[in-house]
């Protein structure tokens, strides 16, 4: 049985060993998007079609030995073909959560008597985020408008947010696939840190 680290990642789509990691930065922080930068090789796909990969579900998984460590699941926004040795191929890959897809569309609208959970869950729901929790513990009143004007859904979430006193970040499950956009509006329900060991 090995106990060493290692590092795994599926694609939506693919075989579960399609791909083996070479190397991955994960930056991740509070109210921002995380990025997922990926160098992989492939014995089995020396040549991929974008269209199998953009776009779909990819999942990273941290392993000690036989144990799960950590998982980060996102969706593929960059993909790129790199040296191919005859042997194997070396791509790069960019993975980001479902919400940052909320940066590629503008919007001019008005929202009449919400509250900001009803207006981000409009605008989550709208861009395919369908795991979220609103952790709130202020009262969060209703606005009598609101007006998104030419902004991206993800600017103006974030700004929603912000004048709410509202930050975001993503919780990864540590032993299944599960993950969730949390809203919280105070640092009591940010997770206890812990350390992994490596």
């Amino acid at each position: 049985m090995s106990t060493g680290l290692r590092f795994t990642l599926e694609v939506d789509g693919l075989p579960p060993d399609a791909f083996a990691v070479v190397s991955f930065h994960l930056n991740q922080s509070l109210s921002s998007l995380f990025s997922l930068d990926l160098s992989l090789v492939s014995q089995q796909f020396l040549s991929l079609e974008f269209a199998q990969v953009l776009d779909k579900m990819a999942y990273l998984t941290i392993w000690q030995g036989d144990e799960v460590q950590r998982r980060v699941k996102g969706v593929v926004t960059w993909f790129e073909l790199g040296e191919n040795d005859k042997n194997q191929m070396l791509y790069s890959m960019k993975v980001h959560p479902p919400l940052w897809r909320a940066g590629l569309r503008q919007n001019f609208r008005i929202f009449q008597n919400e509250d900001i959970k009803s207006i981000l869950g409009t605008m989550l729901q709208e861009n395919g985020v369908t795991e979220w929790s609103p952790l709130f513990s202020e009262p969060h009143p209703s606005r009598e408008f609101c007006v998104q004007y030419g902004e991206t859904d993800y600017d103006f979430l974030c700004r929603m947010a912000a004048e709410e006193g509202i930050f975001f970040y993503e919780e990864h499950a540590y032993k299944s696939t599960d993950q969730s956009l949390v809203l919280c509006d105070t640092v009591r329900h940010l997770p206890e840190s812990f350390e992994i060991p490596w």
